[in-house]
């Protein structure tokens, strides 16, 4: 796939070298000026983009193209939701990390890839129905299907979709005696909701925020302890999630990174692609300089 930039038409430039601010910024109040256009968007480290003074007319061309799709209402707000979701996404997984039980981390894990992975789609399709002009944009639109039809992503798809489909048709009833709660199968009535909802299975609509709030609250030692022996009792999806999450959503150490330190933090999860992350950063530089 060739290598594509919404800032630079030659994509092989660096996009990551850090500039240092210029002398004459701070005597124009050009600082200032800058450190409002950015401001909440300060995870993406754009403020190197403005101290580049672009001379290549060929450039300037590309990025206006690009500046004027962003006039388009649903361009732009099809942008927004998407950078929205992604970083919900970011604070999510921070607090995911630091959630105790090993169970409820990683069907949070889950939950969230199913997330990323709508984003992707619905950002996708948002493009396409409007007619976008930019050659910047087209190149998106193109690089996306190829994205989103590579063996990669969609055996990614296939297996978060299978692992939610193994553990909603999970069964089982709560024992309890005096001060004692175990757990066993059952086939009658049982508590299907309650595991849905102490082990995070319920149908909730991927626009709804509590992924980003009390899903993310830990456990008391009770739900715990039902997780656990919900677990015993069905070894073998648990399995998989545990292999799932090893698979895509370990964390990467320094040495692991081939990219850039200083680019999002979403890079370190395997799952994350790291060219959307850079077209991410990107459209942020369009979109705080069109709010």
């Amino acid at each position: 796939m060739k290598r594509l930039s919404l800032l630079f038409v030659d994509a092989d430039q660096e996009q990551f070298v850090k500039i240092a601010k210029p002398v004459y910024f701070h005597d124009l109040n050009l600082d200032k000026v800058i450190s409002h256009i950015v401001d909440g968007r300060e995870e993406y480290k754009l403020n190197q983009y403005f101290y580049n003074l672009n001379k290549n007319l060929e450039q300037i061309q590309y990025r206006q193209e690009i500046m004027k799709d962003f006039e388009e209402e649903k361009v732009y707000k099809t942008i927004l939701s998407y950078s929205k979701y992604l970083a919900d996404i970011r604070n999510t997984l921070d607090r995911i990390e630091n959630l105790y039980y090993p169970l409820q981390q990683q069907r949070c894990y889950l939950e969230l890839a199913l997330r990323y992975q709508k984003n992707l789609e619905d950002f996708l399709e948002g493009l396409k129905s409007v007619q976008v002009k930019s050659v910047g944009l087209k190149e998106l639109i193109n690089q996306f299907i190829e994205i989103l039809c590579t063996s990669t992503f969609v055996e990614f798809k296939n297996k978060t979709a299978n692992l939610c489909e193994s553990l909603k048709k999970i069964r089982y009833c709560v024992v309890i005696v005096e001060n004692k709660v175990s757990v066993r199968r059952c086939e009658e009535d049982d508590y299907a909701g309650e595991v849905a909802k102490n082990l995070y299975l319920s149908d909730i609509p991927l626009d709804d925020d509590n992924i980003v709030g009390n899903q993310t609250v830990d456990l008391n030692h009770v739900e715990a302890q039902i997780l656990e022996g919900v677990a015993q009792l069905y070894p073998e999806p648990f399995a998989r999630l545990d292999s799932y999450c090893k698979q895509y959503m370990r964390p990467l150490v320094a040495s692991e990174v081939e990219y850039p330190s200083d680019s999002l933090r979403t890079s370190r999860y395997p799952f994350m692609d790291h060219n959307i992350l850079i077209w991410e950063r990107e459209l942020q530089f369009y979109g705080s300089s069109s709010d």
